[in-house]
């Protein structure tokens, strides 16, 4: 899924006006009601967010 996030982010800067592309991730938090459940950006509209992403290879 990272990588079809990288994939869609390559094309350039976005412009201020444009919408961010979607996504989601599996949300691998077992402390989180939503454990093990895709997440998006598109949850939280209207709600103060911080993504934080990792890679662990």
């Amino acid at each position: 899924m990272i990588v079809g996030l990288m994939l869609a982010c390559t094309g350039g800067p976005l412009q201020s006006d444009e919408p961010v592309p979607d996504f989601s991730l599996i949300d691998l938090n077992p402390a989180s009601p939503t454990s093990q459940q895709p997440v998006s950006p598109r949850d939280l509209i209207d709600q103060v967010s911080g993504w934080y992403f990792t890679y662990a290879g």
